[in-house]
């Protein structure tokens, strides 16, 4: 019997290139999933209003980052905040939801240097995507700078403080946010930030999630 090598070793070959074309799919299928999957949510809440929607809002991959104050101040506190907003509306009048998204933090500290704190924050990388069956459109805006000056005595207290609000329609949105930059000066002593999520509906039906508490 006549063995023809060259053959076998062709069909080897081509099970060779069969088997790695299909390790790279799997691995490029894991790759491209790994995102999603490792998605990290940090609170979340939910609520059903007079048209039966199920408002869902959750905060995902939240990092808030405190740095040294650039202005060196003993009463300042500084941060770097990123992570994602998602709403999710669900029933049968879901596509025409129309509601109000805000995002902000509470602020709780142990004293006040002048009886007042002042806040300023800004958003150097603010992503928001609105999507109903699979439509994602993307903006991104930079927002200028703002800030305010809350009289609040001496101390120790609680303040909220808004920072995002804007107006979204559909079944599916979220913000995103790289960067945002955020102070407050006036405080004595360690400083607790709570990030928050608010998503209203054009009746008025309200649901807050509220992230984890970061302290310097």
């Amino acid at each position: 019997m006549t063995i023809n090598r060259t053959s076998g070793m062709r069909r080897c070959t081509r099970m060779v290139r069969a088997t790695l074309f299909s390790l790279v799919a799997t691995v490029a299928l894991a790759v491209g999933n790994s995102t999603q999957a490792g998605a990290v949510v940090d609170a979340s809440n939910h609520i059903v209003d007079f048209d039966g929607n199920d408002i869902s809002v959750s905060m995902v991959d939240t990092n808030l980052m405190f740095v040294p104050p650039l202005d060196d101040s003993i009463f300042t506190r500084e941060w770097f905040h990123g992570g994602r907003a998602a709403i999710k509306i669900t029933g049968d009048k879901a596509k025409d939801f129309a509601g109000t998204v805000k995002m902000g933090y509470q602020v709780g500290y142990p004293a006040t240097f002048t009886g007042a704190l002042t806040f300023t924050w800004d958003t150097p990388n603010f992503t928001m995507q609105l999507g109903t069956n699979g439509f994602a459109p993307q903006l991104t805006s930079g927002l200028p700078t703002f800030g305010t000056t809350m009289s609040v005595g001496n101390g120790p207290g609680i303040v909220d403080i808004e920072v995002i609000s804007t107006s979204f329609t559909g079944d599916t949105t979220e913000i995103g946010m790289s960067a945002f930059h955020a102070s407050v000066t006036g405080v004595i002593g360690r400083t607790n930030i709570r990030p928050w999520v608010t998503v209203i509906n054009s009746s008025g039906f309200r649901v807050t999630t509220i992230g984890p508490i970061y302290r310097n």
